[in-house]
């Protein structure tokens, strides 16, 4: 079963810059059913536009991570791989959507949708 997660785009800010980016990110999420799930992110530089995401999902059944490199296009940074993410910048806080494949990455206690703060 996939969540969907709704968003709003109305007053979006295009992301500039490694730092407006690069960071530690602390959040957490939930789906219908009532799991939820807390999750932690660290954003670093690579090169040019490109960067590197460490995810953590953890709750009291379950604790997994996942890694990628993508590119910023906008406020969208997007990941490749096996479990391939979306991730959009509103200020200091994004929103993460999963995409398929990170399933077998989290298990069905655990997710990677949320909404995470970045850290001061």
């Amino acid at each position: 079963m996939r969540a969907v997660w709704g968003f709003s785009v109305g007053s979006m800010l295009a992301v500039s810059g490694a730092s407006a980016v690069e960071g530690s990110y602390q959040g957490s999420g939930s789906d219908p059913s009532g799991y939820k799930w807390q999750l932690h992110a660290k954003i670093t530089p690579v090169e040019g536009r490109s960067y590197k995401v460490q995810l953590t999902s953890t709750n009291a059944t379950c604790a997994s991570q996942t890694e990628g490199t993508g590119t910023l296009r906008g406020n969208t940074l997007k990941t490749a791989g096996t479990c391939p993410l979306t991730i959009r910048f509103n200020g200091r806080t994004v929103r993460v959507i999963e995409g398929e494949g990170c399933a077998a990455e989290h298990g069905a206690a655990c997710s990677f949708n949320g909404i995470l703060h970045k850290g001061r």
